[in-house]
């Protein structure tokens, strides 16, 4: 008989575990969201915060978000939150300045939440739609776009290398100044390569122009063009110089015009100073 009774105890209190644990599931509960599963929130309707574990203000909220998230189900919304802590992509996505942050996600449409922090002021705000009053964010600050992709992408990046330095510095007990070392180094090394690529972009996309002397010893077949010869006071005057004769006088203010008529000819035309008059 005594152990009849213990066997029916125990499936009755078997049966109130699962009656509570049914009771939990009911309710819902608050979803943590990461930097994998961010997009999850895209789609329905959530209430995401933002925290850390060392901010007393998060600790004072945690009971009543709590409270929202037991009545998750009634209200067709899902409850999540984000440590920030371990979640720097997020953090950057976001722009996290201040905590707790709160954000209301309508099918992508984000909404900063700034109102009272308490369970009743939740519900009101969903029940009533209160979210329609509120002005969704920027399109440029809009964490589902590229520039706050960029900006989740540098904050996953620094804190690689913190961690990094962590490990080097802990781990393997490399002194402190070596690690500075080897990232400015890094650095370097990766400035030097894309300051090369972009030069290389920049010469493909716009390469630079010819000058036209270059244009000119080409169509000469490579030799340079003869320099104009300068004309002095009695050239000007139609006077040849002391020594030499009227023939051997270059006439003054020659021109060569390079005209080209078929790409390669070059024709030269003299004139002398008599046939301007």
């Amino acid at each position: 008989m005594a152990s009849r009774r213990s066997v029916a105890s125990l499936g009755t209190l078997l049966l109130l575990l699962l009656v509570a644990a049914a009771a939990v599931a009911t309710k819902g509960g608050v979803e943590v969201v990461a930097d994998g599963d961010w997009r999850k929130i895209l789609e329905g309707e959530w209430m995401v915060e933002f925290y850390a574990p060392w901010c007393p203000a998060c600790q004072q909220l945690q009971p009543e978000w709590v409270k929202l998230a037991g009545w998750s189900k009634d209200l067709n919304i899902r409850v999540g939150k984000v440590d920030i802590t371990l979640q720097t992509g997020l953090s950057g996505r976001f722009l996290i300045t201040s905590l707790p942050t709160i954000y209301h996600i309508h099918e992508g449409v984000f909404r900063q939440y700034e109102g009272s922090r308490l369970e009743k002021d939740f519900l009101s705000f969903i029940e009533d739609k209160k979210w329609l009053g509120v002005k969704p964010v920027s399109s440029w600050v809009d964490p589902n776009s590229l520039a706050m992709s960029g900006m989740s992408a540098l904050m996953d990046f620094s804190h690689w290398i913190k961690n990094t330095h962590a490990y080097l510095t802990e781990q393997l007990g490399i002194p402190v100044w070596v690690s500075y070392l080897l990232f400015s180094l890094a650095t370097i090394l990766v400035g030097l390569l894309l300051g090369a690529v972009f030069v290389l972009v920049i010469d493909r996309v716009c390469p630079p122009k010819r000058h036209p002397s270059v244009k000119l010893v080409e169509a000469l077949g490579g030799r340079h063009a003869p320099a104009p010869a300068r004309a002095t006071v009695g050239q000007a005057q139609g006077r040849p110089e002391v020594g030499t004769s009227a023939e051997e006088t270059e006439p003054v203010g020659r021109i060569s015009d390079a005209l080209f008529t078929d790409g390669s000819e070059l024709r030269q035309r003299q004139v002398h100073p008599t046939e301007e008059g």
